[in-house]
């Protein structure tokens, strides 16, 4: 009797035991480096594509080719959005040996650009040949390298150029800052650069468990498609729009942690026209606005339209008087302009239900900068500062 109870203690422990030893064992690859469980788990087709970089946090795979799909953009991850309201994105996706939108691997360019999601075009189902890089490179007659890249901010750029830019021995440097998340993204490098520095914080965000619990978690409810509906009123008619918080932080007051934000941005913006002035090249940074700062006058709202009354910050002037006191060697490109009047004309530079450009936001920005370009010349170093507002 007394042995039976000893063997039953036995098995109840060994349960738990075994557990963790097949817990262990499915870990063991991840640990290893070899096995990225966010891959399998939950996998974010856009997601797919990245390796692990202990500077960057992350960067696509060289020579790799991404495709896909997926029924929706940001804003219906926000709200309960009508299925006819829906956009279908898709994409087809190749990038060079270094991990960027370029059809052929570069050796040299006479223009470099760098960015965010905006400027590398995938989220937005934004083909080769509808991307801005490749309508400017068009239209300038100029070899220009794309060196955007989906969720980067300011600093993770700074090191692209450092490592990639600069030594294709560009002329001009095209910064293109994100106001949907450039200054979110400049306040969240540090925390993404721990990770990818510490080998157990990097295996923690590629194990097994966390991305299983991460599943789990219930899901928060989305929010009414009204409160964050918009019709804008163009010259070929009325047409629905949606903004979500990375649309609208043109209607947010700059508080402490957006400050700070900003002058970390000034920082790395200083360091990046430093490095240019030594290679004989000039910046040009191209503020690109959220879709609510462009649209806001074209649009009614209805009353649970969580953005109604609020005020525009003045983020593009900041930017404009931060290119003028950093370096000679930078100049400032306001595409607001630019976008207001593709609007005007009856055309939408946005996706309904995203904050990315769409094909038409892409040509207008690869218009605003090729002129610009063209009247202002690939510049050298040590030419004054203008601002184009």
């Amino acid at each position: 009797m007394g042995s039976a109870r000893w063997t039953g203690r036995r098995m109840i422990w060994l349960v738990p035991v075994l557990a963790v030893a097949v817990l262990a064992l499915i870990e063991l690859p991840a640990l290893a480096g070899i096995v990225d469980y966010r891959h399998f788990i939950g996998a974010v087709p856009l997601r797919l594509n990245y390796i692990d970089d202990p500077e960057l946090g992350y960067i696509h795979r060289p020579s790799s080719r991404l495709s896909g799909s997926s029924n929706g953009g940001y804003a219906s991850m926000v709200y309960d959005i009508p299925a006819s309201d829906l956009t279908q994105y898709r994409w087809d996706t190749t990038y060079d040996r270094k991990g960027f939108r370029n059809k052929t691997d570069l050796t040299s360019a006479d223009v470099v650009v760098l960015g965010d999601s905006t400027v590398e075009g995938t989220e937005g189902g934004i083909t080769d040949a509808q991307l801005m890089t490749t309508l400017l490179a068009q239209q300038s007659g100029k070899v220009v390298s794309n060196l955007g890249h989906n969720t980067y901010g300011p600093q993770q750029e700074l090191i692209i150029l450092k490592r990639y830019g600069l030594s294709l021995h560009p002329r001009t440097v095209i910064w293109v800052f994100s106001e949907s998340s450039d200054v979110g993204d400049a306040a969240h490098y540090p925390v993404i650069r721990r990770r990818a520095a510490n080998p157990w914080l990097a295996f923690v965000e590629r194990s097994f468990t966390k991305n299983v619990l991460k599943q789990l978690r219930p899901p928060g409810g989305k929010q009414p498609a009204a409160n964050g509906l918009g019709i804008v009123r163009t010259a070929n008619g009325t047409l629905k729009t949606y903004f979500t918080p990375p649309d609208a932080l043109s209607a947010q007051p700059l508080g402490e942690m957006e400050i700070s934000g900003l002058d970390e941005i000034a920082r790395t913006l200083q360091s990046g026209a430093s490095l240019c002035a030594q290679h004989g090249c000039h910046v040009v940074l191209v503020y690109a606005p959220d879709k609510f700062r462009v649209l806001h006058d074209f649009c009614t709202f209805s009353p649970e339209f969580i953005y109604r009354n609020l005020p525009l910050n003045d983020v593009p002037d900041r930017l404009a008087r931060m290119a003028a006191s950093l370096s000679p060697t930078m100049e400032f490109l306001d595409l607001t302009p630019a976008l207001i009047d593709d609007v005007k004309q009856g055309r939408m530079p946005y996706d309904t239900d995203d904050y990315h450009w769409n094909e038409e936001g892409q040509k207008v920005a690869a218009a605003a900068i090729g002129d610009y370009i063209s009247v202002h010349g690939t510049g050298s170093a040590g030419e004054s500062n203008r601002s184009s507002r």
